[in-house]
């Protein structure tokens, strides 16, 4: 069976949406998509990263049934 992958977007849990958001912008040079309702999405060099804010506990705040997906870069 082959397989050819077009892009792989990991979804990372943030404690902070807005700081992990300004490391891999600002530090990391990724491109700001979208952002919205606790998630984040972000693309440099075919890679994309989908980030989702977490609270205290750790769970889940940004919304998954309304992440859109991106098209492919």
């Amino acid at each position: 069976m082959t397989t050819n992958f077009v892009q792989v977007t990991p979804f990372l849990g943030a404690k902070n949406l807005e700081e992990s958001i300004a490391f891999y912008r600002d530090l990391l040079g990724f491109g700001l998509f979208l952002s919205g309702d606790g998630y984040a999405y972000l693309e440099r060099e075919h890679v994309g990263l989908r980030l989702l804010e977490l609270d205290e506990n750790y769970a889940m705040l940004g919304r998954v049934d309304k992440v859109p997906n991106p098209q492919p870069c």
